[in-house]
């Protein structure tokens, strides 16, 4: 993304710093605004996921796996974090609520392998 921005710079032709800068802010602007609309985008998948297992499943056992996979999966943890989901936290107060932990078993998706037998 940088050298793509140089290039737009050099392209440019920016006789200024100035110039420079608010070419960059522009750039910088438009990332701003994507990231925002995927994250409106997520927190809608996240909010729908929601209704399709309270619709299906209720409180049961499902949702306990659904909700401990979304806490120890390191991407989704995170952008759980960073972003919220009230109806996560709501279903997610038990004692495994803590941030997943780093595990060096653990594979793609920061999970952690099953032992061997199971």
């Amino acid at each position: 993304m940088l050298r793509r921005w140089e290039g737009e710079l050099r392209r440019a032709n920016a006789a200024g710093t100035q110039e420079a800068f608010e070419l960059l802010r522009g750039q910088f602007q438009t990332l701003a605004d994507d990231r925002e609309k995927a994250q409106q985008t997520a927190s809608a998948a996240l909010e729908a996921a929601f209704d399709f297992m309270e619709q299906a499943f209720a409180e049961s056992q499902e949702m306990v796996v659904f909700v401990t996979e979304l806490t120890v999966d390191l991407v989704s943890h995170a952008f759980l974090t960073e972003n919220g989901c009230e109806r996560y936290f709501q279903y997610n107060k038990g004692p495994a609520a803590g941030p997943p932990q780093s595990c060096p078993a653990a594979g793609a998706g920061g999970r952690a392998a099953p032992p061997r037998g199971v």
